[in-house]
C-alpha cells in the first residue's frame, strides 16, 4: 500500500498540470535510430474514458526552416483508423503468457468504474471519484513502465517511417475532438539518449547504508532498479520488488533520490550500483560501482555495576555493555564531575580498552561529591554515554582557617575585608563574623555563606568603640566548618 501511495502522489503532480491544460497530459517520444516510439497520457480520468471510447489519430508534420521560421511543408496522418484500447478477452488471453500485461486490470478496472458512474447517475459520488482517479494514477504508471500496456490501453504507436535528418512534429488528437490534443517534435539528426547516472554516493547508517544519486528530469528515467552484489565484478541482484521512484519520505529533494539497504551481514563489505529506465523500458547504463564496508553505531549505552571506595579515598568502578555489542567496542572513556548534570572531566589519561570493564580512580584531592559517566566508543568513531552514576566519600576533615590580608573602614563606616581563597578544592564558601571586642563571642554577619573572597560590612561611626575585628572560617561540601581565621583588627578612621 505504501508503494502505490507513492504512485499516486507523484504522478498526480502530472494530472494537476494536464487540468490545467484542459487537453492530454502529454506526449513522450523516443527517437531511436530505426523507429520514434510515441506514448501519451490522457490528462484525468475523463479524458481517459473518452479517449477509450473515440481512440486517437496520430498525424506527422515535417518541419523545415523557411527564411528563418518553423514552416510545415508535409503532413501524413500515420494511422489508418483511430488508435483504440484492447477489448477485455484480447487483454485477460494476452496477459496469461506476457508478463508485460500484468498490470492491464488498471484499464479493465477503470472502465468497469466508468460503467458504474454512469449505471448510478451520481456524478459526485465521493467515493466513486476517489476510486477513478487512484485507479487512473496507477494507470499512468503502468502505461510508463511497459510498452505493452500503453499498447493494450490504446496510448502507444510506433513510427517506423520517419526519415534520419528531418524534423517532425507529432500530433495526438481525439479521433471525434481535434481540440483534445497534444504535441512532441523529435529531431532525427538528434537521436535519444540514456545519460549516466551522475553524483552516485553512500552513507553508511547502523546495519545498512543509504544510496544517494541525482535525478534531474532532463535525464529522462521514469524509475530506477537498485543491485547488490558481494564482489565488485559478481553477480548482482536486483533489490527493489516494485519500479523505485522514490518512496514519500525517500524523496529528499527535487533532484536527488535516496534508497535505504540493510547489510545481509556485517563482516564483509558490499557493492552496488542503480539503472535508470525511461518511459520506453530502455535501460540506461550502470552508475558507477561503490564499495560499502558495513558499520555497527552502537545502540546501548554502558551501564555501572559497581562504584565504591574501600579507603575513603580510591574509587573503584566496574561496568557492561550488552552482549551483542561487546564486539562493535572499541574503547571506554570514564568521566567525573561534582554535580549530576555536570560539567565532566575525563578521569583517564590513555583510552580504556573496550574489552576492559572496570577502572581504578586513584586521583588525590577527590570531592566528597563524585558523579562518573561511562562513555563506549564504536569502530566507526560513535559514542555512547551512562547515566550518572554517584560515589560520595566521608569527609570529616575541616578547612584550614582563611587568611584575612585586609580590612580598611572609611570616614563612613564602610569596611571592606578580604581574605585568601582556600586551598581545599571541596571549599563552597566563607562565613564572616565581627565582634568589638575579642574577648566576647563575635556575632556572624553573613546569613549562609559568601562565595567570594571579598565582603563589604558597615559600622556605626558615631558609637563609643575604637576598634572592630572580623574573623572567617571556610565551609565545605558537608559544611565541615574550619577554624575562625585569626582576628583581623581594623581602626575607626576619623
Amino acid at each position: 500500500m505504501r508503494v502505490l501511495f507513492s504512485l499516486f502522489f507523484v504522478l498526480s503532480g502530472f494530472s494537476a498540470f494536464a487540468q490545467k491544460q484542459d487537453t492530454l497530459l502529454r506526449v513522450v517520444t523516443y527517437n531511436a535510430a530505426d523507429k520514434v516510439e510515441l506514448k501519451w497520457l490522457p490528462a484525468n480520468y475523463e479524458v481517459w474514458m473518452a479517449g477509450m471510447k473515440s481512440g486517437y489519430l496520430i498525424d506527422r508534420y515535417e518541419l523545415q526552416k523557411v527564411s528563418g521560421k518553423w514552416q510545415t511543408v508535409a503532413k501524413v496522418t500515420l494511422t489508418k483508423a483511430p488508435v483504440k484500447p484492447w477489448d477485455d478477452d484480447r487483454i485477460r488471453k494476452e496477459a496469461v503468457n506476457n508478463p508485460d500485461l500484468k498490470n492491464i486490470d488498471m484499464m479493465i478496472a477503470g472502465r468497469d468504474l466508468n460503467e458504474k458512474s454512469k449505471a448510478s447517475g451520481i456524478a459526485g459520488n465521493v467515493d466513486l471519484q476517489s476510486n477513478q482517479d487512484f485507479t487512473f494514477i496507477l494507470s499512468l504508471f503502468a502505461q510508463v513502465i511497459k510498452n505493452k500496456t500503453s499498447e493494450a490501453m490504446g496510448n502507444y504507436f510506433e513510427d517506423k517511417t520517419a526519415q534520419p535528418g528531418k524534423t517532425y512534429l507529432y500530433r495526438v488528437s481525439f479521433a471525434n475532438d481535434a481540440k483534445i490534443k497534444a504535441d512532441a517534435v523529435v529531431d532525427r539528426k538528434t537521436l535519444t539518449t540514456t545519460p549516466n547516472i551522475q553524483g552516485f554516493n553512500a552513507k553508511n547508517i547502523h546495519k545498512g547504508v543509504e544510496l544517494y544519486w541525482l535525478n534531474p528530469k532532463s535525464a529522462g528515467y521514469i524509475y530506477y532498479d537498485v543491485y547488490r552484489s558481494d564482489s565488485k565484478n559478481g553477480n548482482f541482484i536486483k533489490l527493489n520488488e516494485y519500479p523505485f521512484i522514490g518512496d514519500i519520505g525517500i524523496i529528499t529533494d527535487s533532484k536527488r533520490l535516496r534508497y535505504t539497504d540493510t547489510f545481509p551481514q556485517l563482516s564483509k563489505p558490499y557493492y552496488y550500483k542503480v539503472v535508470g529506465i525511461n518511459a520506453f523500458e530502455k535501460q540506461g547504463a550502470a552508475s558507477t560501482v561503490l564499495e560499502v564496508q558495513p558499520s555497527y553505531f552502537l545502540q546501548q549505552a554502558p551501564q555501572f555495576e559497581k562504584a565504591m571506595s574501600s579507603n575513603n579515598k580510591d574509587i573503584y568502578l566496574s561496568w557492561q555493555v550488552a552482549e551483542a555489542e561487546k564486539p562493535f567496542v572499541k574503547s571506554f572513556a570514564l568521566y567525573s564531575g561534582t554535580s549530576a548534570v555536570g560539567p565532566f572531566k575525563k578521569v583517564n589519561s590513555k583510552p580504556i580498552d573496550g574489552k576492559t570493564y572496570e577502572y581504578n580512580d586513584l586521583r588525590s584531592n577527590k570531592p566528597t561529591f563524585n558523579y562518573y559517566t561511562i562513555c563506549s566508543f564504536g569502530n566507526t568513531g560513535d559514542s555512547t554515554c551512562s547515566i550518572p552514576k554517584d560515589v560520595f566519600l566521608v569527609d570529616s576533615l575541616a578547612p584550614a582557617p582563611p587568611i584575612v590580608v585586609s580590612g580598611i573602614c572609611d570616614t563612613n563606616g564602610v569596611v571592606t575585608l578580604k581574605w585568601k581563597k582556600g586551598l581545599e578544592a571541596d571549599i563552597i564558601g566563607y562565613r564572616v563574623f565581627r565582634t568589638y571586642y575579642k574577648h566576647k563571642e563575635p556575632v556572624r554577619i553573613t546569613v549562609e555563606y559568601v562565595t567570594d573572597t571579598m565582603i563589604i560590612d558597615t559600622v556605626e561611626v558615631k558609637s563609643g568603640w575604637k576598634k572592630v575585628y572580623y574573623g572567617v572560617a571556610a565551609i565545605d561540601q558537608v559544611y565541615n566548618p574550619s577554624p575562625l581565621s585569626i582576628y583581623y583588627e581594623s581602626s575607626k578612621n576619623t
